[in-house]
């Protein structure tokens, strides 16, 4: 047995090894050739777009403005912008809209698209506030707040977005403002730090243009900022449930939207252009910058040293990366004991012989097993206790639990009734108490299977808190997405990200492997008297014998 066990060890390391060799193999070969112009589709404006297809960010303000300008294009939605990038980029989308701020950052890690000469609109972006009287007062006072800031200087909406426009050479963190304005209380905001350079994170700092109008306007009319950081999606829900007050992220005005939030003044205005890949535009004259003369391992190093530097050097980074895995693995711990516990609890109502505890119990599997996590997130969150202090954190700690107990009472139920009835009777008739018979014949049976079935559970479990940012946590998965939102770059972190994901898996398999190996007794080392018992039964050590009592 333990030579088949290290057989597979080494198959295992030699199958890993094989698979990384061919995820670099296919780096090392990529020639980084230019796109090949005469294959292109030639075009030379906006309108040859008009059948195209387009990549759009989810919720972002430039759907409404494709749908208006190009209505029978066809439209594919990412949750990133470097997601939008890379399907243009690969020939899975042609073209994406831009403001023209952004498309320099932009090109910096997709030098393979270009922007076309003529603007398709004018981007109007607003903050938008909840539909009520706090609401109504808010964006109000947003309004007043621009005319007055722009009262003495009509350009200073401008200054301040070139501030920030250029991140080499912005600042690594918005100023504090004295407070002017009588003191109003709290005002909870909301933001997408996704956005450069109107709202992004530099280090552990929100930084941007809105980032700072937000600071100038909670100075001027009283109000102490409390910030809370989601994608669109998660900000839209939180406004149905009543979670926030201010959304401080550019939305395009549209009327179906005006009936359900209040739009302020216009917050930024500029020109937003199609952006394309090179080979398909007429009058590019190439990619933004030149492709490298090196290729194969030169090149691979380049381009590795680039992505470490990009995304873990450059701003501290990995600081990011670490606190988000130390996010990950407390959501997976904490949420593992808790949904064993209510696993158990769930599982003795379960088995129990009074009829509403079952059905209880029966409810809460289905209700549960039936309902996304994701959804079952948002709807503790924003509407379970929208109202309440609880953090995030522990929302998605009680979430997970409720998720894992579900499928690991079915575990345990499952795995204790296999067990014959009988050996519960007989430990009975030998004189155990029931509460003995279960706990030290009945459950030791039954563990033995419980452990591997349950192993799986737990790291299914691990993997699903990947999805703790749709109500702000910022784990794993959440910090690559924001680092990915900086970068531009899909590849690196997003496989960076599935090999932590893998080392936690692995070092929970191992624990979780020493535990099956000391409950089961055909796995462990047995002592009886002296005698030591092993699996393959050699080594076995006898008492010597001993010489017979005299007469």
């Amino acid at each position: 047995m333990k030579s088949r066990n290290k057989r597979l060890l080494r198959a295992e390391v030699v199958l890993l090894i094989l698979f990384s060799a061919l995820i670099l193999c296919s780096l090392i070969f990529d020639d980084g050739e230019e796109l090949n112009r005469s294959a292109g589709a030639g075009w030379t404006n906006a309108d040859d777009l008009a059948h195209a297809k387009f990549a759009i960010l989810t919720g972002s303000a430039y759907d409404p403005v494709i749908r208006e300008r190009f209505p029978e294009a066809e439209r594919v939605y990412v949750y990133t912008w470097s997601d939008e990038t890379m399907l243009v980029t690969l020939g899975k989308a042609d073209a994406l809209i831009r403001e023209k701020s952004s498309i320099s950052s932009m090109q910096e890690e997709f030098p393979d698209l270009v922007p076309m000469k003529e603007p398709v609109c004018e981007l109007v972006a607003r903050w938008i506030t909840p539909k009520t009287e706090k609401g109504r007062k808010i964006s109000r006072e947003v309004d007043s707040f621009i005319a007055d800031l722009q009262k003495d200087d009509p350009e200073i909406l401008r200054r301040i977005y070139e501030k920030w426009e250029n991140p080499e050479m912005a600042p690594d963190h918005v100023d504090q403002y004295p407070m002017t304005g009588e003191y109003q209380g709290k005002i909870k905001i909301v933001s997408c730090l996704d956005w450069q350079p109107v709202c992004y994170q530099n280090g552990s700092n929100a930084c941007g243009y809105d980032m700072e109008l937000v600071a100038r306007f909670c100075a001027w009319a009283g109000y102490e900022p409390v910030y809370e950081f989601v994608d669109i999606q998660s900000a839209l829900a939180g406004f149905e449930a009543g979670k926030y007050d201010l959304f401080a992220y550019g939305s395009e005005y549209t009327e179906e939207a005006a009936e359900k939030y209040y739009f302020t003044v216009p917050i930024l205005e500029e020109p937003v252009y199609p952006v394309v890949r090179w080979d398909n535009y007429a009058f590019a004259e190439g990619p933004a910058k030149e492709a490298s003369n090196k290729t194969g391992i030169g090149r691979l190093l380049d381009r590795l040293w680039s992505s470490i530097e990009k995304n873990f050097i450059r701003e501290d980074r990995w600081k990011m990366i670490l606190s988000g895995l130390k996010v990950t693995v407390l959501l997976s711990v904490f949420s593992a004991v808790l949904g064993t516990v209510l696993g158990a609890l769930i599982c003795a109502m379960r088995m129990s012989p009074r009829v509403y505890p079952e059905a209880f119990a029966r409810i809460y599997i289905k209700v549960l097993q039936g309902t996304p996590i994701v959804m079952l997130l948002m709807i503790l969150y924003y509407i379970v206790f929208g109202k309440s202090n609880l953090s995030a954190f522990w929302v998605c700690v009680l979430g997970f639990s409720l998720d894992f107990s579900a499928y690991a009472s079915e575990i345990f139920r499952s795995n204790i009734e296999a067990v014959p009835p009988g050996q519960f009777r007989a430990a009975k008739a030998l004189g155990f108490k029931p509460v003995h018979a279960f706990t030290r014949v009945v459950l030791p049976q039954a563990m033995i299977h419980i452990v591997p079935v349950y192993m799986g559970q737990l790291i299914s479990t691990v993997k699903l808190t990947s999805v703790a940012g749709y109500i702000s946590v910022e784990d794993l998965t959440r910090v690559s997405d924001i680092i990915r939102s900086r970068t531009y770059e899909a590849f690196f972190p997003l496989i960076f990200t599935a090999v932590i994901y893998f080392l936690v898996a692995s070092l929970l398999t191992s624990v979780l492997k020493l535990l099956e190996k000391r409950i089961d007794p055909m796995q462990r080392p047995r002592r009886v008297k002296g005698v030591v018992a092993r699996d393959s039964g050699e080594n076995r050590q006898h008492p010597e014998p001993q010489p017979a009592p005299e007469q």
